[in-house]
């Protein structure tokens, strides 16, 4: 009767609901702690005291959802589950005063021994790996026999709950980075307390925690219940927490991702979990590898969360177009007129799905009714269900996956198909033909105007037409970052490279206005040298991000002179000693008040001889020429042997060990840097969209209409009547010398024909076709050039930009090994036969019974 007078009056006073409502603190001043302490010294004894404060019974926790679903209403009910309670923790939820919390730990043991722990782990810093206090007074708790409790005491030392928040100890460790033998220590002595729940404000169970506040793995994967857990431990039984949503509308899986849990952890999680967690979206309606791809981890992370039924390869694929395509507007193809119907599809091609017509535009010319209704159909069925044409699917993709994109790019060669069709169009072509040209007119304009300027045949009162140019061109760079600052939002402060841009611009402006108001100064001369140290400094960076090689080959020099970073800083600390001993001993020997020195080298100050020894560095040294004192002869021995052998033969290691590394991290940079242009061009689209598309789908149909004309002049040329192989276009096939391509066609049928008036047809019509496709490529390329690209085919495009990217990937190099494999074992079992054969040459009846035993394999097989 006393125990249950102690709950309700604490209830009354402040019930469960005011504990986690925004305002605890004034609702924990309503409870009488004087009624709560007379109502407990009514029983006489402390053992009595004690079983009431620890008399369990069950409690209804009710969760309710404290964020705004889609109905935007608040505090609805999320879920109610049963759990087990006592007296003791009714009252601590409640922050009692010191007084009273110093009554309970003296009639309760149990009670003390926790707070002890608590209190100690509240104050662990969170870098701290020793918990040396917290594992010693745990050894003496759960192994020691001179502990003072029960096991069934020491359990519950653990299921305690401190405070409002209502945290066990093992609650309040995942929350500190702990070591792995606390937790093991604690989940030994208490399994059950990994299955307990935080308050309802949270509904949060440990191994949460250890995610949310970066636990190592080993303690996360220590944390999750398993399969027996769930089916045995309250509230576990009623509610699996690993797959059902907490007040947030997250799972735990989404926790790992939003928190950046290492891959490990994630596939760790995965296994303890059935498979329809990989399906339950959050209010922002993302599954977990969707909020992966939005938070921008890693691809493996990705590839974990992917639930059944889905392609890895195929969401890789459409990661890629989210990045660099426009979202496609399904509900505008519903509303478009049925004419354009060649125009719907052509867009429904470059995404393509699993269903429907997959031929070109020209096969539904014919039935343009039909295929409409196709079209329309597909868009309906994509609406209802995007599951099933996943292929379709556009994700909202965060730029810090763009680096691990390019990992996969340099491997896969369908992903970088993707990408050269998507940097061919008119709009990415036009951007990289501007930025060409702003980077070449910026070097000649600079140049021209500084030389200009600072002639002595210079007139202050007139200008050159140059600065003009120059100043346009600054112009257009700002134009561009501005641009890319507007689309890019915070992340763009925070790329260095665009710091840079913008450092190049500011300087080169600075020039301009000094040029333009005659301003010629001495400081002038040094900025601009630091100006033409940025502008090819610039062309380079333009360079490194349109062409394969040139990529590949400026990121093995910055990756040369970073790995050069230790072996610079010790060559720097031996040139200053030696320039300082060249120093002392010339100016100790008095060769400083001789005017004249033959060798040319200079040691009188400090600064000349830290000239002079760099100079030796570089240039050699002649012993013959600083042996003029016996301790410069010494000097100079040592300096020839440290810096002329020791670091010269170290500096050719790094750099070879540096170069050997560099390919596959110069292919990652390139299209680490073609995925950002082409997100720069896909957020220019979708920003700026006053740009007409009915113009661009023009120019679009005009460049294809030539590259169909000349591939219709080409096929009646073609020294076949069909063609061989597969080519993107007629330009790609003739410059080739793959199978399929002039040359190697034209030199299989020369081989083939024996008529001498066919064989000089052939050649005929292999030169003409060499000369009509040579100069349709001439024309195409002049006239690409004055449009910034914009008239140029796409099978030019493909010429120049497209086939600079393409690579052979990883999947086209393990093909290629395979089959000189396959063919090595061909190799092998014909000389096996043939040996064979002329082994039992002599034996004819053998030989007719070894070919008849293979003839009916053969016919088994």
């Amino acid at each position: 009767m006393i125990a249950e007078r102690i709950r309700k009056r604490l209830e009354d006073q402040c019930s469960d609901q005011n504990i986690v409502a925004p305002k605890r603190e004034e609702n924990f001043e309503s409870v009488k702690w004087d009624l709560f302490l007379s109502d407990l010294n009514k029983v006489e004894s402390d053992d009595a005291k004690r079983a009431i404060l620890e008399q369990p019974f069950e409690r209804l926790v009710n969760v309710n959802k404290d964020q705004p679903n889609a109905d935007k209403s608040k505090n609805k009910k999320h879920r109610s589950y049963l759990i087990e309670d006592t007296i003791l923790q009714c009252a601590l939820r409640r922050c009692p005063p010191k007084e009273v919390l110093d009554e309970l730990k003296r009639l309760s043991p149990t009670y003390r021994h926790s707070k002890e722990l608590y209190d100690l782990i509240d104050k662990v810093p969170m870098d701290d790996d020793e918990w040396t206090e917290i594992k010693r007074i745990l050894y003496r708790l759960c192994f020691s026999a001179s502990c003072d409790l029960s096991e069934t005491e020491v359990k519950n030392v653990f299921t305690i709950r401190h405070g409002w928040r209502e945290d066990t100890l093992l609650m309040l460790s995942a929350r500190r980075n702990p070591p792995l033998k606390v937790i093991d220590a604690m989940l030994k002595k208490c399994h059950e307390c990994i299955a307990i729940v935080d308050t309802a404000l949270y509904d949060w169970i440990p191994v949460i925690y250890a995610i949310a506040y970066g636990a190592s793995h080993e303690v996360i994967v220590a944390m999750i219940p398993d399969e027996n857990d769930c089916q045995n431990l309250l509230p576990l039984k009623e509610f699996n927490f690993l797959e059902n949503f907490d007040v947030y509308n997250r799972t735990p899986l989404h926790w790992t991702v939003f928190y950046g849990a290492s891959v490990e952890t994630v596939i760790a999680l995965r296994k303890k979990t059935f498979s329809e967690a990989l399906n339950k979206k959050d209010d922002l309606n993302k599954r977990p590898f969707e909020m992966a791809i939005n938070e921008g981890t890693s691809m493996e992370v990705v590839e974990a969360l992917l639930p059944d039924g889905l392609d890895f390869a195929t969401v890789e694929m459409n990661i890629i177009r989210s990045i660099i395509h426009k979202k496609v507007n399904y509900d505008s193809y519903l509303h478009s007129s049925k004419a354009d119907v060649s125009v719907i599809h052509k867009n429904f091609i470059d995404t393509p799905i699993s269903k429907g017509p997959k031929g070109g535009v020209d096969e539904f010319k014919d039935n343009d009714v039909v295929a409409w209704q196709e079209i329309e159909h597909q868009a309906k069925e994509l609406q209802d269900d995007e599951d099933e044409f996943a292929d379709m699917k556009r994700y909202d993709v965060s730029s810090k996956i763009i680096p691990y994109l390019a990992k996969q790019l340099q491997k896969k060669q369908h992903l970088q198909d993707i990408m050269v069709a998507k940097s061919c169009q008119t709009i990415p072509i036009a951007f990289l033909m501007m930025d060409f040209y702003s980077c070449l007119l910026l070097i000649l304009s600079f140049r021209s105007s500084i030389t200009y300027y600072l002639t002595p045949e210079f007139i202050p009162t007139e200008s050159t037409p140059w600065l003009i140019v120059l100043a346009s061109t600054i112009l257009y760079m700002t134009f561009r970052e501005l641009c890319q600052m507007y689309v890019g939002g915070i992340s763009w402060f925070l790329d260095l490279w665009n710091l840079f841009d913008v450092t190049t611009i500011a300087i080169v402006a600075w020039c301009i206005v000094k040029m333009a108001t005659n301003n010629i100064d001495d400081s002038f001369t040094a900025i601009t040298v630091v100006a033409a140290a940025m502008v090819w400094f610039n062309a380079l960076a333009f360079l490194r991000s349109t062409f394969l090689r040139f990529s590949i080959f400026v990121s093995g020099l910055m990756t040369i002179i970073q790995d050069l970073v230790p072996f610079l800083i010790v060559s720097l600390v031996l040139l200053v000693g030696f320039g300082e001993m060249y120093n002392i001993d010339s100016l100790a020997s008095g060769e400083c008040r001789n005017p004249t020195n033959d060798n040319g080298m200079f040691f009188c100050t400090f600064g000349d001889s830290l000239f002079s020894t760099y100079a030796l560095f570089v240039g050699g040294i002649e012993m013959a020429d600083l042996a003029s004192t016996t301790i410069m002869k010494v000097i100079s021995i040592a300096f020839g042997f440290f810096v002329a052998v020791i670091l010269l033969n170290v500096v050719i290691a790094i750099v070879s060990n540096s170069w050997d590394s560099v390919a596959e991290e110069g292919k990652e940079v390139f299209w680490n840097y073609r995925l950002l242009f082409l997100n720069d061009i896909k957020n220019y689209e979708e920003v700026f969209s006053c740009v007409d598309g009915g113009d661009i789908q023009c120019v679009e149909g005009l460049t294809g209409f030539m590259d169909s004309c000349l591939d219709r002049i080409c096929k009646l040329l073609w020294v076949r009547s069909e063609y061989w192989g597969n080519f993107d276009s007629v330009l790609d096939r003739v410059i080739s010398s793959k199978y399929g391509g002039l040359s190697w066609q034209y030199r299989y049928d020369s081989k083939q024909e024996t008529n001498p008036v066919k064989k000089l047809f052939l050649t005929t019509k292999a030169a003409l076709l060499v000369i009509i496709v040579g100069m349709s490529a001439c024309i195409w390329f002049l006239v690409g050039l004055v449009t910034c690209g914009i008239l140029w085919p796409k099978s030019m495009r493909r010429v120049i930009f497209g086939n600079a990217a393409l690579v052979d990937s990883t999947e086209m190099e393990n093909l290629h090994n395979y089959v000189v494999h396959v063919a090595d074992d061909v190799k092998l079992i014909r000389n096996a036969k043939e040996e064979e054969e002329r082994l039992l040459h002599p034996f004819p009846l053998i030989r007719s019974r070894s070919r008849v035993g293979t003839i009916q394999e053969s016919a088994t097989e």
